[in-house]
């Protein structure tokens, strides 16, 4: 329990007097896959069945007891995802189903409140089901398949103040690659966690030999707690199964015992892999077996080039981005001939837009890497967190810096218009925020070229002290330029000037060509976060084609001049494929004294 002060002569006196004789060696399996496959019916929030269906839960724990469990979980894993109001009464009678189990099989074994991650936006909920539980006498809390820590902290403090002798294991669940669901090491989290619990845990995400592997790679100082899957999943019917089979679960976790390391299941898991499990618990031989040295990693030597992007920050002249939005179909002829006469007129970089606007477009890293590749240009692509799950954009990342392509601006991307979403689910396994810290942990695991991030600021925001406060957050996670959205109004441009002095990074300001009446009425009423000046549409009355750029090229250079001291260089967004208009405000800005 060494978390807090508890008057016992040391930490290691708590550590063998209650972890060394009350942490079970053997944990129970899977409910919601026995729930499923016993009674037919969907394991979607089994935890209602605590009420709805009792006895096929009590059956099911008795099982998990008669095949060698030396503990029980409560039946309560989904609940901080439930509102409070349908969460708090099933635990009373989770906790209740549980006793009864035992009272069947005979036995009494230590019970864990079994809670699964918080709903970041309702954290009261934890705290709840936190007091339910003691309420109900139980102490022992386990906080399972997790991919951050911080969200525990007001839990396990609640339980620090108010559950006399309560004992807290959290448990991460973690991918192949080292890393949670929300793009963080585990070792890292290891450390957070290890002065505020009494243990720590692996579960869920990976089958038996690949949680081996990953316990082989990591280092704990708190008593371990490994749960893995029943193997890969597949779906059979409507249903998913696992491959594992007991007796091969079992011969590949039991070594763990060796080490000190309690083991049990996760998904998939059954009551013949507990009892598989007991089995080999109950012999000899497998307490010689060593575990493997953990593999080294030759042949990988990490390289730290200067990006040739944060180069052009160190020049004279200011270096100007220009945004060219993909195509809408595979006809990508047109928009390479753009990007090259972009280049050939003075942009330095393209950056390329991700689905703006919630709408299907050409994917802005495969254009990027084809446009780096064939124009040998200096590519910016956006990588939105909506649509791409983490696999997804570690994926993108590396395909980048193959292709030569080492820099990327992230955003958390424009949702999904309100009528396709019965068609189109949005994926968000990010925000902009830990999307760049994920990243960060690329370049540091993975990628040979570190990636550069960018990110984008909204100077046009109504509470800019928000904006401050997440951009301040990106550059604490490795951002190191942003990119504003258009300054085409005075609040646009104070902001700017808060952001020029608050912000420790590069900043490159928004510069977008209007380019009609309807052009700035259609901005300044549909597109989230632009604001005009409200005289701007009636500056284009009646201004023909030719007129209207003209009006378009001397506002955006006075725009430049405006915001000259407030930035380290210019984001033209390019309005309709316009690249003659955006390569005039190029060449006379880059000829024109913006002192």
């Amino acid at each position: 329990m060494g978390r807090r002060e508890t008057g016992k002569e040391s930490i290691m006196d708590i550590y063998k007097e209650q972890m060394a004789q009350e942490l079970p060696l053997l944990f129970d399996g899977a409910m919601g896959t026995l729930y499923a496959q016993s009674t037919g019916m969907s394991s979607d929030l089994v935890e209602a069945a605590n009420a709805t269906n009792p006895e096929a839960i009590r059956s099911i724990q008795s099982r998990y007891l008669e095949a060698g469990a030396q503990c029980l979980l409560t039946n309560t894993f989904a609940l901080p995802l439930v509102e409070s109001e349908m969460a708090l009464p099933l635990v009373p009678a989770a906790v209740n189903n549980a006793r009864e189990a035992m009272a069947e099989a005979g036995c009494t074994v230590p019970l864990y409140a079994s809670l699964g991650p918080a709903d970041p936006g309702h954290p009261e909920r934890m705290l709840s089901l936190v007091d339910a539980f003691a309420a109900c006498g139980v102490n022992r809390f386990l906080f399972e398949t997790q991919a951050e820590f911080a969200p525990l902290r007001p839990a396990i403090d609640r339980i620090c103040e108010t559950v006399p002798g309560a004992q807290i294991i959290v448990s991460f669940a973690v991918e192949a690659d080292g890393l949670t669901r929300a793009g963080l090491e585990v070792q890292p989290l290891f450390e957070e966690a290890t002065p505020l619990v009494d243990g720590l845990g692996l579960n869920c995400l990976q089958g038996p030999a690949g949680m081996v592997k990953l316990v082989e790679s990591l280092h704990w100082d708190r008593p371990l707690v490994v749960r893995p899957n029943a193997g890969s999943p597949s779906v059979t019917g409507h249903r998913m199964t696992f491959t594992a089979q007991p007796d091969y679960f079992a011969q590949v976790l039991a070594p763990l015992c060796a080490r000190g390391i309690s083991v049990g299941g996760c998904c998939g898991t059954t009551p013949a892999h507990i009892q598989a499990l007991s089995r080999y618990l109950d012999q000899a031989d497998w307490q010689q077996d060593d575990l493997p040295e953990p593999e080294k990693d030759a042949g990988f030597v990490k390289r730290c080039p200067d990006n040739a992007v944060m180069a052009l920050f160190e020049r004279e002249s200011k270096p100007i981005f220009v945004e060219a939005d993909p195509p809408a179909t595979d006809d990508v002829l047109p928009w390479l001939a753009a990007v090259k006469r972009l280049k050939n007129a003075g942009a330095d970089v393209i950056t390329v837009s991700d689905n703006p606007v919630g709408r299907p477009r050409a994917d802005s890293c495969m254009l990027s890497a084809l446009a780096a590749s064939q124009e040998d240009m200096l590519m910016l692509p956006h990588i939105a967190c909506r649509d791409k799950n983490r696999n997804a954009i570690r994926s993108l990342v590396t395909g980048l810096s193959a292709f030569g392509v080492h820099q990327c601006l992230v955003v958390t991307g424009d949702p999904v218009c309100e009528e396709d979403r019965s068609e189109v689910r949005q994926v968000y396994n990010f925000n902009s925020r830990r999307l760049a810290a994920y990243i960060q942990v690329l370049n540091e695991t993975v990628l040979q070229t570190p990636m550069c991030v960018m990110g984008a600021l909204n100077v046009n925001a109504r509470n800019f002290d928000i904006q401050l406060r997440l951009a301040k957050e990106k550059i604490a996670n490795g951002v190191q330029v942003l990119l504003t959205q258009p300054v085409l109004s005075e609040r646009g441009l104070e902001n700017l000037k808060r952001a020029h002095e608050e912000l420790d990074c590069r900043i490159l300001a928004g510069i977008f060509p209007v380019v009609s009446e309807r052009n700035a009425l259609y901005l300044q009423n549909e597109v989230s976060g632009i604001e005009l000046d409200e005289r701007i549409p009636g500056l284009y009355a009646g201004l023909n084609r030719e007129e209207a750029e003209d009006l378009a090229l001397r506002l955006s250079l006075d725009v430049m001049r405006a915001v000259d001291a407030y930035c380290d260089g210019w984001y033209i967004m390019m309005p309709f494929r316009r690249t003659q208009l955006v390569s005039r405000i190029m060449g006379t800005a880059t000829g024109t004294d913006m002192g």
